[in-house]
């Protein structure tokens, strides 16, 4: 049971009553809570702190027609207009054909006027008209102000109330020199005070409304299909989706949609978790009431004044108690209590060892924990981080710094100075400034000039540190931290990762660098590429070609064998690597290994070793793996070449028909037989093709018969 001040109360004192609770303000007077104050706006004809004085009124007396003893009287005189303050000395007379007849003597002065004394000094002649009293009233300079209320107020001066000053709205006091503040008291339940020159407006948030935001309302469209129907009404039921502590002060509940004017609504029962309501259709044989959705829009409203005083409207309207999150269900709430309470609505608390609230590895007992090594507090949320710094021999001022790099500012460091690992007494190493990765310490001054020397001497610090997301390494993703200073850090990264801290990933595939179809994979130290079939290499740049060898026959005994391997088809250059291996009956031999010697277009040579002699056997296979690149796997060895044939003298070109050469280079001119009569064509690089012409032809395809031309020439002469 906790027992609360005059300004608290509820079960844990956590309700503040204001000063104005107990309406202190008398008399019809307006209370304004003024912070922790509370300020009495009076009505007419009271005063005081709480209203409660009321001046004497006293009847304006005048001197009357007639005297009756004892020809004296007490008479109040009024100033005919206001001013700051007393006068020093007030001189009344009378005036008229009576003057010498009467005399005034001032009793006492007031800020309104002052009081005097009417007698009259002969007794036997009548007075039959009113007197008219004469005063000369002296002001020091300092309180001739002819209106002391404040901020433009009207003053009223009489002897009955006094002086009183009249003041615009939003101000009051005894001279409207207060300045009212509306929105002080945060009168807006759920919203925001705007103060205004006559008073205030409140904003209310979404999902409240009213004068002053106190009224909350939840709304929500329930759709209902004909199957829901059973003849002609429909019992629904509503359940809020939050929990409200106490039942609607009202609901509405209209239908919207075509066939709205043919439904009829009432609401039947509210709870605090939601209401009941009736739909009554009427017939209609025109309405295909199986296929109707009809929609139902409601709104429910909640006054969240009633029984809370200055609490919060999300507790207020809260059932579970202590900070419990609530859960609305069908026919009540559910509570989901915080670790140390429980209950329906959390209002047991539980003993402090129930809910193991040690943490770090702490033990809890007795309502105390225990903290494992290196941590502390009342729950081991401290961590304690230990070091030693070696002190400068001379410098007072010096800064420590933490060999790791910590994620958060430390709350606390305690130092001890220590010589040859004892306490030195007498020196002190006082924290001036704590950083984000040390400390400040501030030496003292011992009087004796030979204690000034720190050489040798070394203070032993413990940092501690809250540790709620405490880490010991700000770098991410693995990156090593060093610390440069006592407000910077370094940290060095993985290929991954760049960034102050590590925090950004660096994408090595970006672009794909993988080429013919391959997949890149961010790794730590760079980036892999996944091949497709046929291809291999960093990038995939290499075309895989595999093929086997057999021994052909035994060896004999012998330390080296000699293997030269023709691929089975030509290529435009060697390969750029070359991988063998042997198997004998499909198992590889791990006895026997082939070293690669010579690399060409063709294949390669290379040699069978053994490590020891045993007999060769036929079965013996060699396993190789070629990888070219792009541009020597294409097949243009023969240019127009039919087929090409690897041998151990290299490829071997089987030329199409009309070419000819090492690598079918040459056309073949003398295909078509250009010579005539005989002649033999020959190839030529210059001319294409010469002719040797038999005996008796000549020309460029020995097509001219000398023999005839002759007779020809003859017969002619």
């Amino acid at each position: 049971m906790c027992s609360c001040t005059a300004k608290f109360t509820g079960e844990r004192c956590e309700i503040h009553i204001p000063p104005c609770y107990s309406n202190p303000c008398l008399n019809g007077a307006t209370c304004v809570n003024y912070q922790d104050y509370y300020m009495c706006i009076c009505t007419p004809l009271y005063f005081g702190l709480n209203c409660d004085r009321k001046p004497t009124l006293t009847a304006r007396s005048v001197v009357p027609p007639s005297w009756t003893p004892p020809y004296a009287f007490v008479y109040n005189v009024s100033y005919r207009r206001c001013y700051s303050g007393m006068a020093l000395n007030v001189d009344a007379k009378f005036h008229g054909r009576s003057w010498n007849r009467m005399n005034a003597t001032v009793l006492a002065i007031y800020p309104w006027g002052f009081q005097a004394l009417i007698r009259r000094h002969n007794t036997k002649v009548p007075v039959k008209e009113y007197r008219l009293i004469h005063y000369r009233a002296t002001f020091n300079t300092s309180n001739f102000k002819r209106n002391p209320c404040l901020n433009r107020g009207v003053c009223t001066n009489s002897a009955e109330l006094g002086r009183v000053c009249e003041c615009r709205p939003g101000y009051a006091g005894e001279f409207c020199e207060i300045r009212l503040n509306y929105c002080l008291t945060n009168p807006c339940f759920a919203g925001t005070c705007n103060e205004l020159e006559n008073g205030y407006s409140c904003t209310c948030k979404k999902g409240s409304t009213g004068q002053n935001c106190s009224v909350e309302y939840l709304s929500d469209v329930r759709v209902t299909s004909g199957e829901e129907w059973i003849s002609n009404e429909n019992n629904l039921t509503i359940v809020y989706d939050s929990c409200k502590k106490e039942n609607a002060s009202r609901v509405d509940v209209f239908v919207v949609g075509q066939v709205a004017a043919l439904v009829e609504v009432k609401v039947l029962e509210i709870y605090n978790w939601g209401f009941n309501v009736l739909l009554t259709r009427h017939a209609s044989k025109t309405i295909p009431w199986e296929n109707i959705q009809v929609a139902l829009n409601w709104t429910s409203y909640f006054d969240i004044r009633n029984g809370y005083l200055n609490v919060p409207v999300r507790d207020a309207l809260n059932p579970c108690l202590n900070g419990g999150k609530c859960s609305n269900t069908y026919g009540g709430h559910i509570c989901t209590c915080k670790t140390r309470y429980s209950g329906q609505y959390c209002e047991t608390e539980l003993p402090f060892c129930a809910t193991n609230p040690c943490a770090n590895g702490g033990i809890c007992s007795n309502s105390t924990c225990h903290c494992a090594p290196g941590f502390r507090g009342p729950s081991c949320r401290s961590a304690v981080v230990h070091g030693t710094y070696r002190l400068q021999p001379e410098e007072r001022f010096q800064t420590v710094l933490f060999e790791e790099c910590f994620n958060k500012k430390t709350k606390e460091v305690t130092t001890e100075v220590l010589r040859s690992g004892k306490l030195a007494i007498g020196f002190s190493a006082y924290v001036l400034l704590l950083y984000n990765n040390g400390f400040k310490i501030q030496m003292d001054r011992p009087w004796s000039p030979h204690r000034r020397n720190y050489t040798g001497m070394e203070v032993k610090w413990a940092a501690v540190f809250v540790t709620s997301n405490f880490k010991t390494n700000v770098c991410k993703n693995e990156g090593r931290c060093t610390v440069l200073s006592e407000n910077d850090v370094h940290c060095n990264c993985t290929q991954m990762y760049k960034g102050k801290h590590c925090q950004t990933k660096v994408y090595n595939c970006t672009p794909n660098l993988c080429q013919n179809g391959g997949q890149c994979v961010d790794t730590i130290k760079g980036y892999r590429c996944i091949c497709k079939n046929g291809y291999k290499g960093v990038n995939c740049t290499l075309v895989s070609v595999n093929g086997t060898y057999v021994v052909p026959r035994p060896y004999g005994y012998s330390r080296f064998i000699r293997i030269n391997v023709a691929y089975e088809r030509c290529y435009n250059g060697p390969a750029k690597v070359i991988r063998a291996f042997a198997t004998r009956q499909n198992r590889t031999h791990w006895r026997q290994k082939v070293k690669i010697n010579e690399i060409h277009s063709w294949g390669f040579v290379g040699e069978y070793l053994r490590e020891h002699y045993d007999f060769i056997q036929p079965t013996t296979t060699i396993h190789w793996e070629a990888l070219f690149n792009e541009g020597d796997y294409q097949n243009e060895i023969c240019r127009h070449g039919e087929r090409c044939v690897n041998s151990l003298n290299g490829p071997v070109c089987t030329c199409m028909q009309g070419y000819l050469g090492p690598r079918c280079e040459q056309v073949d001119f003398c295909q078509s037989n250009p010579c005539l009569n005989g002649g033999s064509c020959l190839n030529d690089a210059h001319y294409d093709f010469l002719c040797e012409c038999p005996e008796g032809f000549v020309g460029n395809r020995c097509s001219f018969d000398i023999v005839q031309w002759k007779t020809n020439f003859t017969n002619r002469h």
